[in-house]
This record gives C-alpha cells, structure tokens and sequence, in this order.
C-alpha cells in the first residue's frame, strides 16, 4: 500500500485512524495514531489491508451495497477472525457481536441482515475505511493514479498482490507454523483452484468418447508393460487420447467479481492439466462475443455484463471446430438450460447453492464451487 497523510477531520471519519482506496493507497490520522501502541497500530493496519485482499470493495459494488452498512459488515467479518488471532484492535471496533448476529459469516450476510436506512446517508462517521472497503469514492480519495499522477494498484495488479500474498503465507506456514487458521484458509482458498480437474476430465473423456472405436492409440514412443513375453518382437503401449475442450464463462451482470476470478483460476487449471497447447473460451451472457483460443489466461476478455442464456453459449460450443468432446460452463447457476443434452459431455461449474436458482440439467456433471466462503477465509 502506498501511505498517505491527510487532514485530520477527514480520512477515517470521527474515530477510525486509517482508511483505503480503491487503488490500494493508505490515508492514516496522525493525530489519533499518535497516540496507539505499536501493536494496536499494526492491527489497524493489518485490518486495512484485510479489505484489500478480500476484495470488499469489488463485492460491495457487485452487491450495489451502501457504503457506510457494508462498511460495518465487511469490518465484522474482519474482525471475528482478527479477535482470535489476538490482534489489539483499539477502540469500540466492529464485531458480529456488537451487530447482533452468530460469528463464522460473511460480510454479504451480515450486510443483508442488518437494518440499513433507506438512502445512503451522506456524512460518514465512525468507522469509515474508505473506498477499498466499501466501493464509494470519498473526499478524501485521489483519484485515478492516471489523472493524479498518484501511484496505485489497478485490478489486475491487485489480483497478482493477492496472489503473491497467499503464496507466501503459505510458505510462511510450512517453514513457521505460526499462521493463523483463518488466513491459513484464505491463502489455501487463494492459491489452489477448488476443482480436481484432472479427474474431472478424465472421467469426463471416458464417457464422451466410449462409444468410439479407436478410443485408445497405439504408440511406440515407450515400450509395452507386456513386452518381456514377447521377446524381441517391439510392441506398442496404449495411450489415452487427448479430449477437445471448450470453456464457456458466465459474464452476465449477476456473475460477482470473485466468480469471475475463480472462473480465470479454473480455466488457467484446465489448461494446465488437459495437456492442450490452447483451449477455447467463449465469454456468454446471452450471446457470446468472439471465441478465444487461451494460451494463458491471461488473454481472456470477460466482456458482456447483460442477461444470461448458458444455452447460447453451449450451442456456439457445440458449432466450434474441431468439435469439442467435453464443455465445461462457469456460471452462478441463473439461467435457464435446453432440455435436448449438447453432443459432448458437460461439466457445469457452478460458483453457487445450485439449489438456489435454476435447477441444472440431468445430463450435465455439476461442481459447486462456493466462492463466497472462500472470501470470508
């Protein structure tokens, strides 16, 4: 984060000492920092820069929260797992304790059972940490680093701080021991994509193609198991074929930012375990945009941000050439499905309570991935 004083009346409101901004810039009081224990300064930063790598602003601004009710939420979430660690927060700082509600949850719960006003109220007091918390630009802000010649953290950026961040703390775990469960769970959550792609596809391949003659190829690249009982005869080994893959991503204006990020992570996955040198991405929300031929997902284009029809993705999948032998679907699961079953075999990757929405298909190989418990960890 880059730090950043600012007029005493100002970041933080009344009584909280530090604030973020989109852009991963830090605004602190001095006046009240003065005056904490190093350890209580330490907490509150560390509780600034909790916001940030659980991407609450990006969750606020999906949820089209108010700022100052998600603000209490997202810090309660924060801090139930800062208490058990022992952190000295200093101050009447946010709990789901002093909110009324159980321990263990989600600041989108939290948000949704707590009593809001019915308009955004305007003069933000208490404990306000800025537009990295909650998605609303403050006075206090500076701006895009573009128009402000300020430095700052752009989303891609933050995704790669995040990234590093878990991968250390999980280094930091096997050679210390002393990390916390909880930022143990969120490293881990961070780090590692939630699906086992390569039984998934494996399985997925055996039943695509098992009514193919030819299903297995010969090779002689490596010997035989067998070929002691054969002498000096040189027999073949059999080897697996590759499947056709496509992946088809949910970019509907329901898909939150954090689903489309485990979307990326996954697909960054299937590439690695397939064994293909591409695999085609079809971006859908109720059309799909351009195919993609993804040699690191890094070149993936989420565009769309409309209604949703997985149906017109899956049918572009099926016209793809050659023809894909299994379609994986990343989706939060609201859409409607065809009733006919697609000619190859269909993993349905969904970032939700499957039971939530629409009822997935009978022919489709459903995964749920629970993106929003991994944001709390």
């Amino acid at each position: 984060m880059h730090p950043v004083a600012v007029a005493e009346e100002e970041a933080g409101g009344e009584e909280w000492p530090m604030a973020v901004d989109k852009y991963w810039r830090l605004y602190y009081r001095p006046d009240i920092i003065s005056d904490y224990t190093p350890k209580q300064a330490a907490a509150v930063l560390y509780h600034e820069g909790n916001h940030l790598l659980r991407g609450h602003a990006e969750r606020a601004e999906a949820l089209k929260a108010q700022s100052l009710p998600w603000n209490y939420a997202a810090d309660a979430e924060i801090n139930d797992n800062l208490s058990k660690e022992g952190a000295d927060l200093p101050g009447n700082y946010v709990t789901p304790f002093t909110l009324g509600q159980p321990e263990g949850e989600l600041a989108e719960t939290y948000y949704r059972n707590m009593d809001k006003p019915e308009e955004e109220e305007e003069d933000h007091c208490g404990h306000n940490c800025g537009s990295g918390a909650h998605g609303q630009d403050e006075q206090w802000d500076l701006g895009t680093p573009d128009d402000s010649g300020q430095p700052g953290v752009d989303s891609f950026n933050a995704k790669v701080i995040r990234q590093k961040v878990a991968q250390e703390t999980m280094q930091h775990s096997r050679t210390r021991g002393n990390v916390s469960g909880d930022l143990k769970r969120w490293a881990e959550d961070t780090v590692s994509p939630k699906v086992p792609w390569t039984q998934e596809l494996s399985a997925a391949l055996r039943n695509a193609i098992a009514h193919r003659a030819g299903r297995v190829d010969y090779t002689y690249s490596k010997p035989s198991r067998r070929q002691s009982a054969f002498a000096n005869v040189i027999q073949p080994a059999m080897r697996a074929p590759i499947p056709n893959i496509a992946v088809v991503i949910d970019t509907s204006g329901s898909m939150e930012q954090s689903m489309l990020a485990r979307a990326l992570a996954e697909t960054k996955s299937v590439l690695q375990r397939s064994g293909l040198p591409y695999v085609p991405v079809l971006p859908c929300d109720t059309q799909v945009a351009a195919v993609q031929k993804v040699f690191n997902p890094r070149q993936i284009q989420l565009t769309g941000g409309g209604g949703t029809d997985m149906g017109e993705g899956m049918a572009a999948a099926a016209r793809l050439k050659p023809k894909p032998d299994v379609v994986i679907v990343m989706t939060d699961m609201c859409t409607e499905w065809p009733e006919e079953p697609p000619p190859y075999k269909l993993i349905c990757v969904a970032f939700d309570d499957v039971s939530s929405y629409y009822k997935p298909p009978e022919y489709a190989r459903v995964i749920p991935v629970h993106v929003s418990q991994e944001q709390s960890r």
